[in-house]
């Protein structure tokens, strides 16, 4: 059983891997929404996805508008077929992988683990993020299989808020 899930995780992966298309670039328009326990809000939100070369492209994300806009603007990378990276042009550099035409990222910061999808589908951009406190995974031992298979030790976290947009081409 343990092999099969090595295979799986190992190479299934390799087949859904995707290339970017030029049909992606644009200036993407829509709301954000964000979700918590208590409170939903929603917020103006922008992505402006752009080629500069055959590995670099601008990735702009807007939130919100006139006095409250906030500009960030980072790049794209291409580091081999699959895999590419966003610089925040801050020293902060994301590790992404692209799935077919989503983009998937996880990373940790300031004791978040954040799990971020970008996936493009005919003329409109689908955006969500989760984020969970990292500080306090817990660990579930299950009991032994009747033919004494040792189970991993899984962690679990609490997810805090969910932002979902979609966004729509210019």
């Amino acid at each position: 059983m343990q092999k099969i899930y090595f295979i799986l995780l190992v190479f299934l992966p390799l087949f859904n891997f995707g290339q970017i298309s030029k049909k992606w670039e644009g200036h993407y328009v829509g709301k954000l929404e964000i979700q918590s326990s208590d409170k939903t809000s929603h917020f103006h939100m922008e992505l402006i996805f752009k080629k500069q070369d055959d590995v670099t492209y601008d990735w702009t994300i807007v939130y919100g508008e006139d006095s409250l806009r906030q500009e960030r603007n980072y790049l794209l990378r291409k580091i081999d077929a699959h895999h590419y990276e966003v610089d925040e042009r801050n020293g902060i550099v994301l590790s992404t992988n692209l799935f077919k035409n989503t983009f998937v990222s996880v990373f940790e910061m300031q004791g978040n683990l954040i799990h971020a999808t970008y996936t493009f589908k005919k003329n409109k951009l689908y955006f969500e993020l989760t984020s969970s406190s990292s500080s306090s995974p817990t660990g579930v031992i299950a009991p032994r299989t009747e033919d004494e298979e040792v189970v991993p030790l899984a962690h679990t976290y609490t997810t805090v808020t969910r932002q979902t947009a979609v966004l729509k081409k210019k």
